[in-house]
């Protein structure tokens, strides 16, 4: 999928990704990991791109289909 406002929630992004986007703000901003703040996260994803990835995996032996979903910011 194309480009979202789903970027900006972070109950959204599995956890490694989340980390490595708050990494990279504290990082970014000189600050640690824990006074990063919610702000400062919307600054940061509302300057990316962002993407959706689904992935559909079909079990020909039970005729169901599981998806997974990821959002990715480039």
């Amino acid at each position: 999928g194309g480009d979202s406002e789903t970027r900006y929630y972070p109950d959204l992004y599995d956890k490694k990704t989340l980390k490595d986007i708050y990494k990279r703000i504290a990082e970014d901003l000189n600050k640690s990991i824990e006074e990063v703040t919610e702000e400062d996260f919307c600054d940061y994803v509302g300057g990316r791109a962002s993407n959706e990835e689904y992935t559909f995996t079909y079990d020909k032996a039970t005729g169901k289909c599981k998806h997974t979903r990821k959002l990715i910011l480039d």
